[in-house]
């Protein structure tokens, strides 16, 4: 029980609360004196009957009578409140924040920022952390596929508007593959049922060596972020994301990435996706991929604008802007798309890689439906302006304009690759591309990308809004992102 400066603490026994030299009984929100007896001693507090707090009242015993005032009493860790739904912990400090991270026993408490918090390492009583702050792997030089060693964040955090500026972690990089730090970023696993929401994260410095799983808010994701977003650099020669590093499960919305995000497996937003959801989100970060280590393409090694690798999940109404650079597996959006869905997005950053390189995907095995891309695309083989390759994919109402350039054959105006894919009702201008040729889709002229008539087939159920389609950049627009 927390206590007020030079006050004592009380004792509970039984239905009684024991102060030095009253007996007294809760009854409702007022407390009856049972009994008094002679303390042993007066005390320094200048209260010779004893002083005693819990979360609504301070008791005093100053004679056989007690004073009880009517407050809130702070507790010893936070800046306020019971940790409840209702009245969740205040967090208002570093010093708040930091025993949030050493208290492993509240974290499944709800907290609250009331206050923008600076941990500037530079500023006094602020650090550069080896790890994260909150929920760290408490084993980090165990097996990759050890996976988190810890106890997971599974509370509530709600950022409340506020942000936290000039996190700053850095780890050196060592040791061999399977022996590496993991799980880097303010948490290091959110837990299913844990939420973080309405938090912001700038001017983020994360330099992981080659740590897995890092990211800005969280190294792994398995509950529910919601309105987040963060700032800033993040590196590692491993698995990263400008927000999340994986998402192993739960969902992520309405959040957003900024800044510069550097990995072997990277993505703006998040660099690896295995199911679960991503909804109206989106990345302007720039992403490059360090040199490929792996000799297995299409699994270990990807980039892309928003998620690097999309392995089951649903992803839908989201775009990327920033560039994306990497030697196999590049996408504007997402590098790598398995048995992943990808709905109502867009890409318009710059793509360049040697191999599988897409405006939208690097190479896709999922259907992508109603999307499109409108950045250059450049690379040497596997090259397209909507998808580097399409191997078991299917791609429905969707669109490239951008340019595409190759050193090889492989490569296509909407398609790179080789063998017929399926691409129903989608085109790529043939013009703006340089391209007549592609794996799959219709090539269509820059008017007849200007055409109504040329999406006749696309239907009105709400995905485009064809009123508002024809712009003087002839750049078609999906509805969801006019508003």
């Amino acid at each position: 029980m927390a206590q007020m400066t030079g006050g004592r603490a009380a004792v509970l026994k039984g239905e009684h609360l024991i102060t030095n030299g009253v007996v007294l009984r809760p009854e409702g929100n007022r407390l009856r004196i049972v009994a008094t007896f002679k303390p042993n001693g007066g005390q320094r507090d200048g209260h010779p009957y004893g002083s005693a707090v819990n979360a609504s009242f301070a008791f005093v015993a100053q004679s056989e009578r007690v004073l009880i005032l009517n407050t809130t009493i702070p507790d010893g860790n936070y800046s306020g409140s019971r940790g409840t739904a209702d009245d969740p912990y205040q967090i208002a400090t570093v010093a708040d924040l930091i025993a949030l991270g050493e208290t492993s026993t509240d974290y499944g408490k709800h907290f609250i920022l009331t206050a923008d918090i600076d941990l500037d390492p530079n500023l006094p009583g602020r650090k550069i952390f080896g790890k994260a702050v909150i929920a760290p792997d408490t084993d980090p030089q165990n097996k990759y596929s050890a996976g988190f060693q810890g106890m997971p964040f599974i509370g509530v955090l709600d950022g409340n508007g506020h942000e936290i500026r000039h996190l700053n972690i850095e780890i050196s990089r060592g040791g061999s593959a399977g022996l590496l730090p993991q799980y880097v970023g303010l948490i290091g696993q959110l837990g299913e049922k844990g939420q973080v929401k309405r938090l912001g994260l700038r001017n983020v410095s994360i330099s992981a060596g080659n740590a897995n799983f890092v990211g800005a808010l969280a190294g792994e994701n398995r509950g529910t972020i919601l309105s987040c977003h963060s700032s800033g650099n993040v590196t590692t020669w491993g698995l990263v994301g400008g927000l999340v590093g994986g998402h192993y499960s739960g969902t992520i919305t309405s959040s957003h990435t900024a800044g510069n995000v550097k990995g072997v497996q990277v993505g703006g937003l998040v660099g690896l996706v295995w199911t679960g959801t991503i909804s109206s989100s989106y990345s302007t970060a720039a992403v490059v991929k360090y040199p490929q280590i792996s000799d297995m393409i299409g699994y270990f090694e990807y980039a892309g604008g928003l998620v690097g690798r999309n392995a089951a999940a649903t992803i839908s109404c989201c775009y990327a802007r920033g560039d994306v650079t990497a030697d196999v597996l590049a996408g504007g959006l997402v590098g790598t798309n398995n048995d992943g869905t990808i709905h109502a997005c867009y890409a318009s950053g710059k793509v360049t890689g040697q191999s599988h390189a897409g405006g939208l995907v690097g190479t896709n095995s999922g259907p992508i439906v109603s999307c499109y891309a409108t950045g250059d695309v450049r690379g040497r083989w596997e090259v397209g302006g909507l998808a580097g390759g399409a191997a078991d994919g299917s791609i429905a109402t969707s669109y490239s304009v951008g340019k595409v350039a190759s050193g090889y054959s492989t490569v296509g105006g909407l398609v790179g690759g080789s063998g017929s894919r399926s691409a129903l009702l989608s085109y790529w201008d043939v013009e703006t591309s340089g391209l007549a040729y592609s794996t799959a889709g219709a090539g269509k002229t820059t008017q007849q990308m200007m055409s109504r008539a040329t999406y006749a087939g696309w239907g009105h159920d709400g995905q485009w809004t064809l009123e508002r389609m024809f712009h003087i950049d002839s750049d078609l627009r999906l509805c969801w992102n006019l508003s």
